[in-house]
């Protein structure tokens, strides 16, 4: 199922701006990393669960996903191995306060190119997301037609039923 934008598809494609997908359960660190990614122009969706960040990355193009490892739904580890059944060379980085070497190679193994231990330096955080985000910006991928209306609209039809919708549609357009 693809969800068709009324803008023009190239306006995504040939976005300088790059799109991040930070999947946090707490609205405290979700929030301040959405301002420091902000302020150095990523646009950044927010997700606060599994499920939530499964529907936004299979209707969306991301340049980068951003995972924390323990969330309401299931773990990171789980998120990435389902992203990686669907998009193989987006760029995943774990964000997590999960510090043992195990969870570092088990994150590696499920498909991650990086791993980050909270807290973190903001300037560590920007330079691993520049550096991969540049190594994959070589390679040329459809991307998925979809305005960030439509995120909120997607957003809004998952809250409301807790169960995953089979489909989605976007909102009305204005007349």
């Amino acid at each position: 199922m693809q969800i068709r934008s009324t803008r023009d598809p190239l306006e995504f494609k040939m976005r300088p701006t790059p799109n991040v997908l930070y999947v946090e359960d707490d609205a405290d660190t979700r929030e301040l990393i959405s301002i420091v990614l902000k302020m150095e122009n990523y646009q950044v969706v927010l997700a606060e669960n599994y499920d939530e960040a499964l529907l936004l990355a299979r209707v969306m193009r991301f340049d980068l996903y951003i995972l924390d490892n323990w969330m309401p739904g299931g773990s990171g580890i789980q998120l990435c191995k389902r992203l990686r059944e669907f998009d193989a060379t987006t760029p995943i980085i774990f964000y997590s306060g999960a510090a043992y070497d195990s969870d570092k190679r088990e994150a590696f193994a499920s498909g991650a190119q990086a791993y980050l231990t909270k807290p973190v330096d903001n300037d560590t955080l920007i330079t691993t997301i520049a550096r991969l985000i540049a190594s994959v910006r070589k390679i040329d991928m459809p991307a998925k037609t979809v305005t960030l209306e439509a995120v909120g609209y997607i957003r809004s039809s998952f809250l409301e039923d807790s169960k995953q919708a089979p489909y989605c549609q976007p909102p009305p357009r204005a007349r």
